[in-house]
């Protein structure tokens, strides 16, 4: 995440992350210095609805962030 922001050039944009090893996923925001992780992991083989929820919800906000920055343009 930090070399995404960095090529970037905008440590002030939210920069997103996951990881995963295929059945439990955990997710991530870098924003300036600052890094928030979910602490809880969510499962794909229990709640697969709920794994899309977030994926959803993540790249819902990851356009709405290219939006701002084209516009800024």
């Amino acid at each position: 995440m930090i070399a995404a922001q960095r090529f970037n050039q905008n440590a002030q944009t939210e920069t997103f992350g996951i990881v995963t090893t295929g059945n439990f996923w955990q997710f991530g925001k870098l924003q300036q210095n600052i890094l928030t992780m979910e602490i809880i992991s969510c499962s794909a083989t229990e709640n697969i609805q709920k794994l899309f929820d977030i994926l959803n919800w993540l790249f819902y906000e990851a356009a709405n962030n290219v939006r701002k920055i084209q516009n800024k343009e």
